[in-house]
Parts: C-alpha cells; structure tokens; sequence
C-alpha cells in the first residue's frame, strides 16, 4: 500500500490517476474539507487532517500502520508566496516528523519531491549531479529536506528517492 501526500495539487492528481490505473492500493493524506480526487476507487483510503505539517509523530504513526511507501508530494506552494514564506519552516518539520514515524512503522520506501530551485542556477545547463545551491526559503527547506532524509532514511534500512521537478 502506498500512502501519498498531496493528493490534490497539480502532481498529486496526476499520481493518483497513475497508481489507480495499475490497481495500487491507496491510503491518502487529505486536508480536512478539501476535495477528493476523482479517480479514488472504493478500495482506497482516506485520511484526513487539518494541517499533514503540524501532525506530531504519534499521529504519523498511526497513518503509517501497513504502508510499504510513501509518496511525499505536499507542500505549500501559494503563488506568489511560497518562495519565502516561514510556512516552509513548517513543511520542512512535518516533512521530518513524517519520516521519523516511516521508520518506527517499518516503511520499506521514501519518495520525496524538491525543485529545480534547489539547483546552483548560475551553472546554465542543469544535470541531476548540478550542485546545489538554494536561493530562497522554499528552495532551502526542500534541499534541507533532501539532506537529512537522504542521510536518515538510508540508515534505518529505508531506500530514498528525491525528485527535483523543473517548472511545470
């Protein structure tokens, strides 16, 4: 079963209908009140939250009971304010609080999403070995995140991926 965050925005809904298509089973991490994607089938769970960020581990735990992995898409991205607000701070702590339960609940896999804005943009032509060098709150946090979940994970036995998405 694969549990996935940010379920409603522009990538989640596309990975939803993907994983529905192959008949993944589904556990999703919703916002209370938001709406449910339209390719949930009857089999795929839902749970609900007021704020994924501000869930302490103790609940994480709990939504993490039977996953194999995590598709970790959620993340405040208002236009036109993500790229400094302090809402990052709180992404960047839940985004760990999340990954601390993965390991007590013996999730075997991790699949984080970042940005091209965590990339040295100077260098022109980027390449996925591009150093990084994040010019802004939002780019710091995910690169932050990038850091401590590829150093963490790894070492309690949990494979790690990070893809950096470029303007969509």
């Amino acid at each position: 079963m694969i549990l996935l965050t940010g379920a409603t925005g522009f990538v989640g809904r596309q990975v939803v209908r993907s994983l529905a298509l192959q008949e993944t089973p589904l556990r999703l991490v919703l916002r209370t009140g938001s709406q449910r994607p339209t390719d949930l089938r009857e089999t795929d769970e839902v749970i609900e939250t007021p704020d994924l960020f501000h869930a302490d581990q103790a609940w994480w735990t709990d939504a993490l009971t039977g996953i194999d992995t995590v598709i970790h898409l959620a993340w405040y991205a208002e236009p036109g304010h993500y790229l400094t607000s302090p809402k990052n701070l709180d992404c960047l702590h839940g985004t760990l609080e999340m990954a601390k339960a993965c390991i007590e609940t013996g999730v075997h896999r991790v699949v984080g999403i970042g940005t091209c804005a965590e990339y040295d943009l100077s260098q022109g032509m980027l390449r996925p070995d591009s150093p990084l060098d994040p010019q802004t709150l939002y780019a710091a946090c995910k690169a932050s995140a990038f850091h401590i979940l590829g150093q963490l994970l790894p070492s309690a036995g949990i494979e790690f991926a990070w893809c950096r998405l470029f303007y969509l």
